[in-house]
């Protein structure tokens, strides 16, 4: 997937540090905030590609897909695969 791509599924910009921190909620970790956002484009990914939780992990920027798997289950509560599943398109 092309740089330009993943930046605009991930929301970042040139000016990456500064706007992340002006859209971070208060309480918020750096950490915390940057794993929310590679699992909503791990779901948007899931939603529209055809790309095996292994290949998607690795976009979102996640060390493997077994990483993938635990924050995306803390986060939605179900495994990549499963939402696959249930909200791909076609």
């Amino acid at each position: 997937m092309a740089v330009w791509l993943r930046a605009q599924i991930l929301f970042w910009s040139p000016h990456g540090r500064t706007k992340m921190r002006s859209r971070m909620p208060r309480g918020v970790t750096p950490a915390a905030w940057v794993e929310s956002a590679r699992v909503s484009a791990a779901r948007r990914l899931l939603e529209i590609g055809h790309e095996a939780p292994k290949q998607v992990a690795v976009q979102c920027g996640f060390a493997n897909a077994d990483t993938l798997r635990r924050a995306f289950v803390r986060h939605v509560g179900v495994t990549p695969a499963e939402y696959h599943k249930r909200y791909a398109y076609g």
